[in-house]
This record gives C-alpha cells, structure tokens and sequence, in this order.
C-alpha cells in the first residue's frame, strides 16, 4: 500500500509539474510589472491556501470533488492537482489504511496516466462493504474495462452500477458505448435513448445515442441527435474562446457529424419527391464543413499562442520584444483582443520608448488587427525600382 502510494504521489508531482510546464509568460526587462492573479506570469497557488479538513470525511470528500472537477474539465489543472493531493493526503494522516483514500488515489493515477496502479486501488475499494454500494466507483472500474477494450467485464460493471443507480445517465452512455462495440446495435440504441432521456443536457448522452443511430443507419434521426449534441457542446463553451479541451471536443463532434451527413448524402434520391431532403443534406454538409475549418483555424492560432508563450516564459527575463509582438498578433487573431492590450500596456510601461508596442496598440484601439513586423526583403515600390542598391538597367 505505501509503495503505491509513492508511486501515487511520484506520479502526480509529474503531472503537477507539466500543468505548471505550461506555466504563463513573464514580461521582459526590468522593470517588470506585477501580473494580476490569473493573468500573465500568476504564480500557482500554494497548498497552503486549502483550509484544513474538519475531520476525515471532510478530507475525503474535498479531495473526492476535486478529482470530479478535474475529470470534467478533462484537465488537471495545477490549482486542482495540488488540492487533491492535499486532501488525500490530509485523509491518509487521519487514517493510513483508509479504502476510499486509495480509491481516490486511484482515481488521481488515472488522471496521471496509470491506469495499471488506479485499476488495482478502485477495485479494492469495490470489494469493501462501502465500496460495495459505491456506484460511482462501479462505473470508474467500468470505464476502465472499456478503455481496455474488455466489454463484457465493462458490461458487468455497468450494470452493478445501475442496480444501485437506476437514474444515473453517464452509466447508459457507458453501457451504450459497449453495446455498440459488442454489435449489439438496437440495444445501444436504446441505452442512448435512455441516457438522453435521463440527462437531456447531455452532451455526451446526445453524441452517443446519434452514434448507435447511424449505426443502425437511421440517420435523419442520428443527424438530428448530433446537431443537438453540438449545441449542447456550443453551450457549454459560452464565450470562453480559449477554452482549448471543450474546443478540442467540439472539433471532433463537427467530424462525427460530418460522417454522418456523408452517409445521407452517399444516399442518392431515388425521386424527385426526395429532392428536397437531399438538397438540404448538401447545405448543412458544406455548412458543416466550413465551421469545422474556421475551429481547426482558431484551435491552430490557440496552440501556437501557447508555444509562444511557453518560450516568452523560458526566456524571461531575456525575451526579445518581437517574440511579445508576435505574441500579441496572435492574440488579436484568436479573438483575445483584451489580452492583447494588456500585454502591450505592460510592454509599454516596462519601456516608454518601444514604438512598435504603440502603434499596436493604437492600431487595436482603433479597431484594427495590428501584426508584428514581418521580416524579409523590402518590396520595390510603384515605380518598380527597388528601394535600395544600385538602379536596375
């Protein structure tokens, strides 16, 4: 238990410590204004922030919401990781042998990576008289079945969790998902139709019911299910642009929606009678198409955004002025125009003098989208001379 509790922590300071890798950009050159929190160069919070567990219930259930959190984010975030760690390890003082705090633990090396370690610790946890009457746990140890590709111990896992969950959705979509990969299609039909039904919220229950849908080739009624799927997920992004897990998730919705309208489309009318519903498959294909190709764009320009920043990070407090410049651009690209301008203010306040700083800065007060200098060749002018060297013949 001790070895896996090393491994448990070794683990997640890795991963504590690439969440913190990602770290944000410091300014250059002394002197260098102090960053709101949040904002460019905001240090992590210490584990000292946390109040301390009232007892070990307390622990237990700080350190179990932090690890929800985190799944449903589909980031581990540093902020979560270092009050998950805190938590559980506040539990393993009050009590050294405790199930659960090796089932959270377990539930921590997953978000780590190490499922081989979490799948042993969650399903200790199950065979206690506590554990025994978890559903969550159930349905963790049948995601884990899942990602292994073994679906009938999925399948059994799933279906203890329903036992003592009938009304949980996120267990259909489990059992949905492993029906399908078992070819049993209407079943998974019919669990999809029951997460949607329980959940209507559901991102995840919508894509996984179109899903058995166009399996069962019914695909006006799967189209349907992933254009609400698609919503939901628009829904839950609001107007957090940089938000690159639920963008990431989105994209790939816009794909599976994408097949799913080839399917219709590799239909051909066999009458003018479906001429219509044919045509209007067409436009929501190109429709389709086309958001899909602005979200990759916008998802290109976050993740170099975030290379940039990763490098102003490194090089602080050295960074050259034009990496910020570039930086900036980029920014106003990706629609993070604030950002922008507090990044130029700061660079501004550090040096008065840094004329290409002001004029994107009056450029982005203006309305426009300013750009770093681009290096290169100078172009000839109208005349056609160039604009240095000896005259052309």
């Amino acid at each position: 238990m001790l070895r896996r509790r090393h491994r448990l922590f070794l683990g997640a300071t890795i991963l504590l410590a690439a969440c913190c890798a990602r770290g944000l950009a410091q300014q250059p050159g002394p002197p260098q204004p102090a960053p709101p929190p949040g904002e460019i160069g905001a240090p992590a919070a210490e584990a000292s922030a946390f109040p301390p567990p009232t007892d070990l219930n307390d622990a237990l259930n700080r350190a179990l919401n932090a690890v929800r959190e985190a799944e449903k984010r589909d980031a581990m975030t540093p902020l979560r990781m270092q009050e998950a760690l805190f938590y559980v390890r506040e539990a393993f003082k009050l009590d050294q042998v405790n199930a659960k705090a090796e089932y959270i633990s377990g539930r921590l090396n997953l978000l780590a990576g190490r499922s081989r370690d979490a799948f042993g610790q969650i399903e200790a946890y199950v065979r206690t008289p506590e554990g025994a009457k978890d559903w969550e746990a159930w349905k963790v140890l049948g995601d884990l079945h899942y990602a292994g590709q073994y679906y009938v111990l999925a399948d059994q896992k799933y279906r203890r969790a329903v036992t003592l969950n009938p009304n949980e959705a996120s267990i259909y979509v489990g059992l949905c998902r492993s029906a399908g990969k078992q070819a049993r299609k209407q079943e998974a039909v019919e669990l999809g139709a029951r997460a949607a039904q329980l959940d209507p919220q559901s991102a995840e229950a919508r894509e996984v019911y179109a899903l058995a849908l166009a399996a069962r080739e019914q695909l006006p009624e799967a189209t349907e299910a992933m254009k609400a799927c698609l919503g939901l997920t628009q829904r839950e992004l609001g107007n957090d642009l940089t938000n690159t897990s639920i963008l990431t998730k989105l994209l790939d919705r816009y794909g599976k929606l994408l097949e799913i309208l080839q399917a219709a489309i590799a239909r051909r009318p066999a009458s003018p009678a479906e001429f219509p519903e044919f045509a209007d498959n067409l436009v929501a294909f190109t429709r389709v198409n086309l958001e899909k190709y602005e979200l990759e764009r916008h998802l290109r320009l976050l993740q170099l955004s975030t290379t940039i920043r990763q490098a102003i990070d490194f090089m602080a407090p050295n960074t050259p002025p034009a990496l910020f410049h570039e930086y900036v651009t980029l920014l106003v690209h990706s629609g993070q125009t604030e950002n922008a301008r507090q990044v130029l203010e700061r660079l501004l306040q550090a040096n008065p003098e840094d004329t290409v700083s002001r004029q994107m800065l009056e450029a982005l007060k203006a309305g426009a989208a300013p750009s770093a200098p681009r290096p290169g060749p100078q172009q000839p002018p109208a005349g056609g001379q160039p604009a240095s060297g000896p005259p052309q013949q």
